[in-house]
């Protein structure tokens, strides 16, 4: 994310997912624990449909599916933010800390402390850094302030994207040898959610993988 920030000229905006992101929360009550995705609007499809679908998992979907759009919500670590920023077919993204407000960061369900120090003071540790985070947001310097930010730290990223885009994206982060166990979770979800979501017809022209549930 440090990586990510720039000054802005008078004539230049910050990118939507990074604007306000010092004050854009969303509090844990109303943040999602896992994935969510969604149709934007109901498509119709015919018979024909199977004209454009594809011979076999390892090929491309047809662009002509990208028309079908569908809302994307990653609840995720901050760490692994990158990872799916870098799929640019989902840009824009929204990304919101989840937290509430003048609370601790919040530690995302794929990790946990070990050492005795760590089981003893993370929650301390992780209201300090939110602080810190707070303070440098206050005096105007968001690069000092994103570097208070845990990598653990559970975010929320939001996007809108086509069929095949998302297909592609997920299919490549779910099989992909030496994945980030992280982000090849969260890429099984959005999988599943696609089958759950299209009509079973579109599922079977793009042989959307049937993952079964572990």
């Amino acid at each position: 994310m440090n990586e990510a920030w720039y000054e802005p000229n008078d004539t230049q905006q910050l990118p939507l997912h990074l604007d306000n992101i010092g004050t854009n929360f969303v509090d844990p009550a109303d943040a999602y624990n896992d994935v969510m995705v969604e149709s934007v609007a109901d498509m119709r499809y015919d018979e024909s449909i199977n004209r454009y679908g594809r011979n076999s998992a390892k090929t491309y979907a047809d662009p002509m599916f990208n028309h079908h759009q569908l809302a994307v919500v990653i609840a995720c670590s901050l760490a692994v933010t990158r990872d799916w920023h870098r799929h640019r077919t989902m840009y824009p993204f929204t990304f919101r800390f989840v937290r509430a407000e003048r609370g601790p960061f919040i530690l995302d369900r794929h990790y946990e402390p070990k050492s005795e120090i760590g089981l003893e003071k993370w929650e301390a540790y992780f209201q300090l850094c939110a602080d810190t985070f707070d303070y440098f947001v206050k005096d105007g310097d968001m690069g000092k302030a994103m570097l208070c930010a845990p990598f653990g730290s559970r975010v929320e990223l939001g996007a809108t994207c086509g069929l095949r885009d998302l297909l592609y994206c997920a299919e490549l982060r779910a099989f992909t040898h030496g994945a980030n166990f992280e982000y090849q979770d969260q890429a099984e979800q959005i999988l599943k959610q696609l089958r759950k979501d299209v009509p079973p017809s579109v599922a079977e022209a793009l042989k959307i993988p049937d993952l079964k549930e572990k």
